[in-house]
């Protein structure tokens, strides 16, 4: 299994326990998956916000890049929820386009792209 494959499962193995546990194991060992780069949203875009060893991060997504996950250091986390972790492939594809093309005021509809 490949890091992104490994991190992926990690993160959902977090939203179901709150445990980060194994989060923290994999960004230890593979220091890369931390980046201080952001890209254009909504290429980038945030999947959730959550605290590692007393530090904050950003879960980022990249849909140019093969939908890789990478974590960014932020100051404070945010409770208003992201792009879901679901949503991957041509329904995430669907809705960046809609974001790029008519971007969202009110919170998103994700039933809309299951």
């Amino acid at each position: 299994m490949g890091i992104q494959e490994q991190l992926k499962d990690a993160l959902i193995s977090f939203l179901e326990s709150g445990d980060a546990t194994e989060i923290g194991e994999i960004i230890a060992s593979n220091p890369d998956l931390v980046s201080f780069n952001c890209g254009d949203y909504p290429d980038v875009h945030r999947v959730m916000d959550l605290q590692l060893n007393g530090k904050s991060f950003r879960v980022c997504r990249q849909l140019s890049r093969a939908e890789n996950i990478t974590l960014t250091p932020i100051d404070e986390p945010s409770e208003t929820p992201g792009v879901p972790l679901w949503l991957t492939g041509e329904r995430l594809m669907r809705w960046a386009t809609d974001e790029t093309e008519n971007p969202a005021d009110e919170p998103t509809d994700w039933s809309k792209y299951r």
